[in-house]
C-alpha cells in the first residue's frame, strides 16, 4: 500500500466514524423517545395492577433513556471513535448483568425468574449495535462479557432452575439442563464474532468502494481535461479495449491560418492564452451540435460527428458547428482587437464517411483513436481553404448528406485534384470569403 493510498484509507476511515457519529446521534434521539414511552407505560400498567411485579423491566427503560442520553452527548461532541468506541459501549456490558444481580437478591427465585424472560434479548440487541461501530475487537469483547455474565447469572439461579418441572421432557430439558445454558453462552459468544466479522467486512467494503470513487473522480476531473467525455466514458467503461468498430461519421478539421508565423512574433506565454481562449470558445460550439473533439494538433482541431455520440444527420451537426465557430471568433477577434491583440483567421474542411474507431497502441500505452481515409480527406480540405476564397470547403459526400435547408447555403466548386486522391474530388464552399469580408 503507498503511502497516498494509506493516507486516503485513514481520511475514509474518518468519514466513516463520522457517519457513523450522525448514525447514532439521530438513533440516540429515537432510542430516548422509546425509553421514556415505555418507562411511562410500566409505570401506568403498575399504577393500574395491569401488570405486576415489573420493577426489573421499568428500571431497564429508565437505564435505557439515561443511556441514549449518554449517546446523544459522546455522538454530539464526535468522541465516538478510536479507542473511545469502548467506553461508549461499557455502560451496555454490565447493564443486564446488574439486573440480574438485583433479581438474585431481590426475587424469590433470583436469576431464575428472567433468565428466559425478554430481558435476555438484551444481549443481542446490544451485540447488533456494536456492529455500527465497525470494529471487530468491540464485537468480540462484549460478545465475551454477555457469554460470561449469562453463564454467570445461570449459576446464580442454578439451584432455582433445577426445582422447575413441566410434563414436557425435552421441554424440561431445555429449561434446566447446564448444557443448554452452555451452549446459549456460546451462541452469545458466536453470534458477537459473525457480527463483529461482518461489520469490519462492510467497513473494508466501503471503503474499497468509496477509494474506487475517489479514484474514479480523480480520473476524471484529470483525465477529462485532456479527452473528450465520450471518448473518456469509452476508456474508463472499458470499451476501447474492444476490436475498433466501424461508423458513418462526419470529420471536421479547422486551422489557424499563418499561425507558425503568428507564434514566431509573439511571447509563448501570449501564444498559449490566446489559444486557449480560442479553443475553449470553438469546443463549445462543437459540443452544443453533439460533435466530440477528437484531437488537438497544434493549432488545429479535428471534431467527430456521429460514431462516438449517435445524430440523426451528422452533416447538418458538422456545418452547424461550422457557422457558429465562424461567427464566434469574429466575437472574439473583436474582444482580441479591443486590448490591442491579433485577430485568428480559421479554415475548415469537411468530409463524411466510414470511420474505425478503438484503442490504438502497446500494451503499455494506447490512445482512444478515429482513423481512416475520411480524416485525411477533411484535412486536405481544410488545405483547400488557403487556395480557394472560402472560409469552409466540404466533399460532394458531406453536402450529399446535408439537409435541402442547408445546402443552399453551399457553392458549387467544381472537381479538384487533392493530395494522395488518384481522381478529382467534387468540393463545395461556405463563406465566401470574397462577399463576407467582415466574417473573420
Amino acid at each position: 500500500m503507498n503511502e497516498n493510498t494509506y493516507e486516503s484509507r485513514n481520511y475514509l476511515e474518518t468519514v466513516i466514524d463520522d457517519e457513523v457519529n450522525a448514525l447514532i446521534h439521530k438513533g440516540s434521539v429515537y432510542m430516548c423517545i422509546f425509553s421514556s414511552s415505555a418507562t411511562v407505560v410500566m409505570i401506568g400498567f403498575s399504577y393500574y395492577g395491569l401488570i405486576r411485579n415489573i420493577i426489573l423491566p421499568t428500571s431497564a427503560c429508565i437505564f435505557g433513556v439515561f443511556y441514549s442520553l449518554f449517546l446523544y452527548l459522546s455522538s454530539r461532541n464526535n468522541h465516538i471513535r478510536g479507542r473511545y468506541k469502548i467506553y461508549v459501549v461499557l455502560p451496555a456490558v454490565f447493564f443486564p448483568f446488574s439486573m440480574f444481580l438485583v433479581c438474585h437478591f431481590t426475587t424469590d427465585y433470583g436469576t431464575a425468574t428472567y433468565l428466559n424472560a425478554p430481558i435476555v434479548f438484551v444481549y443481542f440487541i446490544g451485540l447488533i449495535l456494536t456492529g455500527f461501530l465497525f470494529d471487530l475487537k468491540i464485537s468480540v469483547f462484549l460478545g465475551a462479557i454477555y457469554s460470561v455474565e449469562f453463564y454467570l447469572s445461570y449459576l446464580l439461579g442454578k439451584e432455582r432452575i433445577e426445582l422447575i418441572a413441566v410434563p414436557d421432557p425435552l421441554m424440561q430439558q431445555t429449561l434446566t439442563s447446564p448444557h443448554i445454558y452452555v451452549i446459549k453462552a456460546i451462541l452469545i459468544l458466536l453470534g458477537a464474532i459473525l457480527v463483529g466479522l461482518i461489520a469490519v467486512n462492510s467497513k473494508r467494503l466501503l471503503i474499497k468502494i468509496m477509494l474506487k470513487e475517489k479514484e474514479r473522480n480523480a480520473i476524471d476531473r484529470i483525465f477529462g481535461q485532456y479527452v473528450s467525455p465520450s471518448v473518456k466514458i469509452r476508456i474508463t467503461e472499458g470499451i476501447s479495449e474492444t476490436k475498433g468498430q466501424r461508423k458513418e461519421a462526419a470529420i471536421l478539421i479547422a486551422d489557424i491560418r499563418s499561425f507558425t508565423s503568428y507564434v514566431e512574433n509573439h511571447s509563448l506565454e501570449i501564444v498559449i492564452n490566446q489559444l486557449n481562449e480560442y479553443f475553449s470558445r470553438m469546443i463549445i460550439c462543437i459540443e452544443r451540435n453533439k460533435g466530440v473533439v477528437h484531437d488537438f494538433v497544434g493549432d488545429s482541431i479535428m471534431a467527430v460527428f456521429g460514431g462516438l455520440i449517435e445524430t440523426n444527420n451528422p452533416c447538418d451537426n458538422a456545418l452547424k458547428a461550422c457557422d457558429e465557430m465562424i461567427d464566434k471568433l469574429q466575437i472574439l477577434n473583436d474582444e482580441w482587437n479591443n486590448t490591442g491583440m491579433e485577430s485568428f483567421m480559421i479554415g475548415v474542411g469537411m468530409h463524411y464517411g466510414e470511420i474505425t474507431m478503438g484503442a490504438i497502441g502497446s500494451d503499455t500505452r494506447k490512445e482512444y483513436k478515429v482513423i481512416g481515409d475520411i480524416v485525411n480527406t477533411a484535412s486536405r480540405m481544410e488545405s483547400l481553404t488557403k487556395e480557394k476564397s472560402f472560409t469552409a470547403i466540404c466533399s460532394k459526400m458531406f453536402y450529399e448528406n446535408l439537409s435541402n435547408e442547408n445546402k443552399k447555403n453551399g457553392m458549387l466548386i467544381g472537381h479538384t485534384e487533392i493530395k494522395g486522391k488518384k481522381n478529382a474530388m467534387i468540393i463545395y464552399g461556405y463563406h465566401n470569403e470574397e462577399n463576407e469580408k467582415n466574417y473573420i
